[in-house]
């Protein structure tokens, strides 16, 4: 009788094999499970995002010079599709405002292009969610272009990577000195989809890419030409003695001391 029961006892080894055999399916299933939530954590963290509908609107403008009165200017404005799906542009259009950024209060000092705009332009971002309007702007300002719609420049639909552009031109009265702001604003949503997202870009140039800024260097060296002398190539300044208008004007040919008096200046070559 025992030695029955003898034979049907596992031995230690059949034991240990089983329990090997059932700690290797609890690791298998272990590493499923971490592969699996490791790969959903790898999709929620790169591939999700780039999944999702994803556009970008940029541009620059170039002047070039027509007249002594007026300069033709070019808007170049590009729309990309930076997603991983495709999307269909719904709509584009282009303003242009006369834009002021004041005078500084202080060594630096924060310029809200938006804000310094117009009321309406801070009302439509605002609508759209993409701009936090906690009080009313500054001033209203006239839009010289408004809204104008420049959609069919565009190709439609846009697959992923996939970009298109385009050459706005337009002609300016030069006005040195006078800035411009330039905003195209534009809505996408993704083919076969019907939620439509918005995408704006702006710029802010100055009106024929003439700043009206002249430096004392430039000013010095008009006054030496106009008495017959030649300053060439790079320039610079000093003031020997700030309470007096007498300043050292060095070209790359030449230096020069300039006397600045009423009605007339003193032009004396050093060097």
């Amino acid at each position: 009788m025992s030695d029955y029961f003898e034979d049907r006892t596992p031995s230690a080894k059949k034991v240990i094999d089983i329990v090997l055999d059932r700690a290797k399916s609890i690791l298998q299933i272990a590493a499923l499970l971490l592969a699996g939530a490791w790969a959903v954590w790898r999709f929620d963290l790169f591939e999700s995002p780039e999944l999702e509908h994803r556009a970008r609107l940029d541009g620059n403008v170039d002047w070039q010079e027509r007249s002594d009165e007026a300069c033709i200017g070019w808007f170049n404005l590009k729309f990309e599709n930076i997603g991983k799906r495709s999307i269909m542009l719904e709509s584009l259009t282009l303003s242009v405002w006369p834009f002021d950024p004041g005078q500084p209060d202080s060594p630096l000092s924060y310029v809200d292009v938006v804000d310094r705009v117009k009321e309406t332009l801070a009302g439509r971002l605002a609508q759209k969610g993409m701009l936090e309007v906690k009080e009313t702007p500054v001033k209203s300002v006239p839009t010289l272009v408004d809204g104008q719609n420049i959609v069919d420049r565009f190709t439609a639909r846009y697959p992923p990577g996939v970009s298109d552009k385009t050459g706005l031109m337009f002609i300016a009265k030069r006005a040195p000195g006078k800035m411009l702001v330039f905003m195209a604003e534009g809505k996408s949503r993704p083919a076969g989809g019907t939620k439509v997202e918005p995408w704006y870009f702006h710029q802010v140039e100055y009106v024929c890419g003439e700043s009206g800024y002249k430096s004392r260097a430039a000013e010095l060296a008009t006054q030496v030409r106009l008495q017959g002398h030649r300053c060439e190539g790079s320039m610079s300044t000093e003031q020997p003695k700030p309470d007096e208008p007498i300043w050292i004007l060095k070209c790359a040919n030449a230096t020069y001391r300039v006397r600045i008096i009423p009605d007339t200046t003193r032009v004396e070559r050093l060097q």
